[in-house]
């Protein structure tokens, strides 16, 4: 990756090294914008039959999205970049000395108004919007991360515009942050990948999955490792094999007894609280344990099923392992879509989460305020 050097830009201060004029040695600066989605993943999201994406089946790094990509000619230097956004209204600010330089992670769908500075000399100014031109998600690039996505990006056109579930920016999935049974804490995630993290999406709340009892968090306790401002929830789940939204029990080596419900009602009791947002949750790769909760938040929002059915398959673009629609239909997604209350599966989900679950009505209808698009 290229080497890109990340300051706060409130530690910015312009200087006019060169004597400031009004002459911008920036000429003939340019916007490329591919398009969110590669031509890989464009192919998995326009075909028809969404249990497979052969020949990605989870053996290699294949979800990082699209850059929106910045050149320019101009003499080599340090460039200042600022960003803007009409959706959240978050500034970002970069310092690279990359020309063409790689930007990341945009919110679909909204104006950005880029503004590029050098050496004190008048700022140049850019904008750009990355339309959708295909459902899918909001898939993330974060350095050091593996499949990561927004949960809010999924959506579907209505009359020719695109309309979210969900907002974006608030509920992120992912893979771990630091590495599984390490004797201290070793974060995977690089340092750029830390400034994204916080910075652009300025996560408060981690929520892990993994396992406590056997050190799948990697030493962690109570401090996460993106940053000491950020929370950090553990809801220790395990499966083995079975059904993880009904699960309780031990598995195989390990004396601790698990009681996945339990865990997830304190997680939509986490969700619950909008001081929390934005969160991400994850497990080790984020394939089944994140799975299934992604599945519950999409069931409750409203999700069409097929677009809940190709966010999970679309972990396999990333090197997390083979998924397979099976263990969404023969698992969990049975226990959803057989539960006698609700005609709709909006409405199982609901009533599951509160009748077996537990979840509160009061906290299941903040969620679902908080979250709609």
């Amino acid at each position: 990756m290229k080497q890109v050097s990340r300051i706060i830009a409130s530690l910015f201060v312009t200087t006019c090294l060169l004597g400031c004029n009004n002459t911008s040695p920036i000429t003939n600066l340019k916007v490329d914008v591919k398009g969110h989605f590669t031509e890989e993943q464009l192919n998995y999201l326009k075909s028809e039959d969404y249990t497979s994406t052969s020949p990605y089946n989870g053996n290699m790094s294949m979800s990082k999205p699209n850059p929106v990509r910045f050149s320019w000619n101009s003499g080599k230097g340090e460039y200042h970049f600022t960003i803007t956004n009409d959706y959240d209204n978050k500034e970002i600010s970069y310092f690279t000395k990359d020309n063409p330089f790689d930007f990341y992670n945009p919110i679909l769908g909204a104006n950005y108004k880029v503004k590029i500075n050098y050496r004190g000399y008048e700022e140049q100014e850019i904008s750009f919007k990355e339309e959708v031109t295909v459902p899918g998600p909001r898939n993330i690039y974060i350095e050091g991360v593996e499949n990561m996505r927004d949960i809010g990006g999924w959506g579907k056109f209505v009359n020719g515009q695109y309309q979210t579930y969900m907002k974006q920016g608030m509920i992120y999935r992912s893979g771990r942050f630091n590495e599984d049974k390490a004797e201290t804490v070793t974060p995977s995630i690089t340092k750029d990948g830390l400034y994204d993290i916080n910075l652009l999406l300025g996560i408060k709340t981690e929520i892990d999955l993994r396992k406590t009892s056997t050190n799948e968090v990697g030493g962690l306790t109570n401090k996460s490792v993106l940053h000491d401002d950020v929370s950090y929830i553990q809801l220790p789940m395990a499966y083995n094999g079975n059904n993880i939204l009904t699960f309780k029990g031990k598995v195989s080596g390990d004396a601790y007894e698990y009681d996945n419900p339990a865990m997830i009602k304190q997680f939509f009791e986490t969700l619950a609280d909008e001081r929390n947002y934005p969160i991400d949750f994850h497990c080790s790769i984020g394939k089944d344990r994140t799975g299934c909760l992604s599945y519950l938040i999409e069931g409750l929002m409203g999700f069409d099923q097929e677009a809940m059915y190709r966010d999970y398959m679309f972990t396999n673009f990333a090197d997390a392992g083979l998924c397979k629609l099976t263990d969404v239909t023969d698992r969990y997604g049975k226990t959803l879509d057989e539960y006698e209350h609700g005609e709709t599966l909006q409405e199982k989900v609901y009533n599951y989460l509160n009748e077996v679950i537990g979840v509160s009505k009061e906290n299941l209808d903040t969620i679902i305020t908080i979250l709609k698009a």
